[in-house]
């Protein structure tokens, strides 16, 4: 990533909340749950910015209120003057096949997104030549284009998804994890043709996943979501190689390896403890999970600090 390249989006304090129904039966008052609660960053031309955390930390929620699908609580959002959300900025989904209509052809599929922009008004060779260009770009033979979703494999529904985000031309593509429905076999392929697109175009990847090993291959920059908020985030390699949150640390050590002898070896560090110490609502959120939580975590939340010139984290007593 090249550190003097030009800011595409900024995001400033962004929190997301949702109305949930009150536990009392006639209560009045309006309970919210906080879903992402002030989350800051930038995203840079060119980069690939990986966000990783358990399930329910915010992942999903924070790239939909990135590109307007959600409602922000607060916060904002700001992007280069030549961005353009509706075609600059595209989906690559979990789940290939439920994300492509059965109806359509992989040709309707494909050139569906130019109905919507200006270059509908392309003509029908032009968009013939620019349907093979981008199905050949992502490993798909052009003669298939006349076929249905449900005849292609996992791997290849991906493929069509990732030409159809590919088609407008976007600057920024957010993977949310493109990869997780599909074989082990097929992932590698997957994760290195969005890094061919992305040299290829130019393009920015936001990369959400499950798995760091891939998230560490792919990213150059990383943040770490626990209960909506960033408790880590900077320099990927940095990130792994010293987590400064418990959490973070919690996150690499129980990632499975690839080796039988080294995982029956190898102690895993608990996410959790038995004995959850009473907190204020104040306190921090990782405070009932934390090993190394003192009587200032419990009633009151850390801000977000430097440990360096490349890493920030949110915890009173970082890893060392």
């Amino acid at each position: 990533m090249n550190n003097s390249a030009s800011n595409l989006m900024q995001v400033n304090g962004l929190s997301v909340s949702y109305p949930i129904q009150s536990a009392k039966l006639f209560s009045l008052k309006k309970q919210q749950f906080r879903a992402l609660s002030d989350v800051s960053f930038v995203l840079k031309q060119g980069s690939t910015l990986g966000i990783v955390g358990e399930s329910g930390s915010g992942k999903t929620t924070l790239a939909k209120a990135m590109v307007g699908l959600i409602k922000t609580t607060h916060g904002q959002i700001s992007t280069a003057e030549n961005i353009i959300p509706t075609r600059d900025i595209q989906f690559v989904f979990q789940d290939p096949l439920a994300a492509l209509n059965p109806r359509m052809t992989v040709e309707q599929l494909i050139l569906e997104p130019l109905c919507y922009q200006d270059s509908a008004n392309l003509n029908v060779l032009a968009s013939q030549k620019k349907l093979k260009q981008i199905m050949e770009q992502v490993g798909l033979e052009y003669s298939q284009r006349s076929r249905y979703a449900h005849e292609f494999s996992g791997g290849q529904c991906q493929r069509i998804g990732i030409a159809r985000a590919m088609i407008s031309e976007p600057r920024i593509l957010i993977c949310d994890e493109p990869v997780s429905a599909l074989d082990v076999s097929v992932r590698a392929q997957i994760i290195n043709l969005l890094k061919e697109l992305q040299n290829r175009h130019g393009l920015t990847l936001i990369f959400i996943a499950h798995d760091l090993s891939l998230v560490r291959f792919i990213s150059d920059e990383l943040i770490v979501l626990y209960q909506g908020q960033i408790v880590e985030q900077g320099d990927t390699q940095r990130i792994f190689n010293h987590p400064g949150h418990p959490y973070t640390q919690a996150l690499i050590e129980v990632e499975p390896r690839p080796d039988p002898e080294f995982e029956r070896q190898r102690e895993h560090v608990s996410a959790r403890r038995q004995n959850q110490p009473q907190t204020s609502e104040l306190a921090c959120a990782y405070t009932a999970r934390c090993q190394n939580r003192q009587m200032k975590c419990m009633h009151s939340q850390p801000d977000m600090t430097s440990l360096s010139d490349k890493q920030k984290v949110a915890c009173f007593y970082p890893m060392k």
